[in-house]
């Protein structure tokens, strides 16, 4: 990591060839969906009040890679108006054999992100580091696809929100599980759409958080309407109900620039946050980055030498670094 500002370069080529690649499965094919659920949305406050701990059902604890215990669970969404199926949030547990550490760190996932390899395979080493893990399944991918939904890409700008609010309310319920289960100290992370979640997610807390916001800005406004990624949003099809594509990206840009962490305050420690860039982001830009890290005074911002593919695939290392640097923050 290096910690001065970056410059504005061109996009990582692995960053074009992926949004290439992920073109082909376009969001919001049947467009904006219900229209009652936009409304509300857009009619705010566009969070609900904090659920209660949630309580997983835990399956059969396995030995996996690395010697760690895993613990595979469910627990209804306290999120209203998801579909069946859906509405099942399904977690993973990660712990040492040996009992469990005195901190554990939430790990939300990314857009399009499915299953808990991923995270598990890129932060699964800090369970050695005497940090436990809880990976949560997106809303409408993986395990919680909805019934005929092919793809994780989600059909409707209305079930994306959905998702949203569903992230931030379980990822809630899993942060009070923490601790009623006795963790002293619990963070939540996440890389991407994830980390934006994340950042939400320790706004919305009341008590003392590590976090890790991992290649994330403000907002997911510009992500969908202006960066690489708008290249997979189907903006033909939403165009057809609203005056066409120029006014469905203003349309869009301003449902999700609702979930702004501007509008909510800073985490109680923001000492222990830790913001992390990509110099090189073709998906989140660097001004929305400084302007999350800005957001949060006495935050620490971070930046990576890649791009926002490059730096999963080459850096992850540093982005578990992020994680144990916002612990460190939390220290008596």
């Amino acid at each position: 990591m290096v910690a001065r500002p970056p410059a504005a370069p061109r996009p990582h080529w692995l960053d074009v060839a992926y949004a290439w690649q992920a073109s082909r499965r376009p969001f919001f094919q049947d467009g904006w969906g219900d229209a009652s659920l936009l409304e509300q949305t857009a009619a705010g406050p566009f969070l609900a009040h904090a659920p209660e701990p949630a309580q997983p059902a835990w399956g059969p604890s396995a030995e996996g890679r690395m010697g760690l215990l895993v613990r595979d669970g469910t627990f209804p969404s306290p999120q209203a108006g998801l579909p069946p199926g859906v509405a099942t949030a399904h977690v993973r547990w990660l712990s040492r054999p040996g009992g469990p550490s005195s901190r554990a760190c939430l790990v939300l996932a990314g857009s399009r992100e499915e299953g808990f390899g991923r995270r598990q395979a890129i932060h699964g080493a800090l369970v050695q580091d005497g940090v436990d893990l809880l990976l949560l399944e997106n809303p409408f991918a993986g395990l919680r696809r909805a019934l005929g939904q092919r793809s994780a890409a989600v059909r409707t700008v209305s079930d994306h929100l959905l998702l949203n609010l569903a992230m931030v309310q379980e990822a809630r319920a899993l942060l009070g599980f923490l601790a009623r289960v006795g963790y002293r100290q619990r963070g939540v992370a996440g890389y991407s759409m994830g980390g934006f979640m994340a950042a939400l997610v320790a706004a919305l807390t009341p008590g003392p958080l590590a976090v890790a916001a991992l290649a994330a800005g403000t907002t997911p406004a510009p992500v969908y309407t202006a960066g690489l990624l708008s290249r997979s949003v189907d903006f033909r099809t939403l165009g057809r109900t609203c005056g066409g594509e120029g006014k469905a990206r203003e349309r869009l840009a301003r449902l999700f620039g609702l979930a702004d962490a501007r509008r909510l305050p800073a985490p109680v420690r923001p000492e222990a946050a830790v913001v992390v860039g990509c110099r090189s982001d073709g998906y989140v830009s660097s001004e929305d980055t400084r302007a999350l890290a800005a957001h949060w005074p006495g935050s620490r911002l971070r930046w990576l030498e890649a791009g926002h593919v490059s730096a999963v695939l080459r850096h992850r290392a540093a982005l578990r670094g992020a994680v144990v640097e916002g612990f460190s923050g939390l220290a008596p």
